[in-house]
């Protein structure tokens, strides 16, 4: 992480594209900031996934790095389908995840992750969109935060890789009751 973070420190500037490779390790992670999605100086990484177990993969550019989240959500193209689903007693699992301006919504399903040489296997992502179980629609404890991010479009990139401070959505709300996650 922390070259992943000097990375982004050494990126800046207007507009226009920039790709920096702040080392050569192997894993060592690219930057692109350029204005893609109508936004300027937002950095952005590609993050294969794969089928769990296996060489089926896809390679998602546009995935925006966010200190303030964690995990890894990816917008639903509908090549992302065949990943299986988290489940809980039968039950397909999806997640919430609220931003100052809106919220995202969608399956939880698992995939090989490989990022710069690194591979976390079998990690549960958010796809976001892809509606659990055939749920017809998004909770209102969800959708009570603005706008609804489950496009490209609107969220302003095919995904986000949160690399903040803690392992879990919820650890800052184990470490401080009064957060509510």
């Amino acid at each position: 992480m922390a070259m992943l973070l000097s990375a982004l420190a050494s990126c800046g500037g207007g507009g226009s594209s920039h790709s920096s490779s702040a080392s050569t390790a192997a894993n060592a992670l690219p930057i692109t900031v350029d204005g893609s999605f109508s936004t300027i100086n937002v950095p952005f990484v590609s993050v294969t996934v794969c089928i769990p177990g296996t060489t089926t993969c896809q390679t998602i550019d546009h995935v925006l790095v966010d200190t303030g989240s964690w995990g890894l959500r990816l917008i639903n193209n509908g090549s992302l389908n065949g990943l299986p689903a988290v489940t809980n007693n039968g039950m397909a699992l999806a997640e919430c995840a609220q931003f100052a301006d809106g919220f995202t919504w969608g399956s939880v399903r698992y995939a090989d992750i490989k990022l710069a040489g690194e591979v976390a296997l079998h990690a549960a992502i958010q796809i976001i969109g892809d509606q659990p179980g055939g749920a017809a629609s998004v909770p209102a404890d969800c959708s009570s935060t603005g706008f609804n991010e489950n496009t490209a479009a609107r969220l302003g990139a095919n995904g986000i890789l949160g690399v903040g401070l803690f392992a879990n959505d919820c650890d800052a709300c184990i470490i401080d009751p009064a957060i509510n996650c």
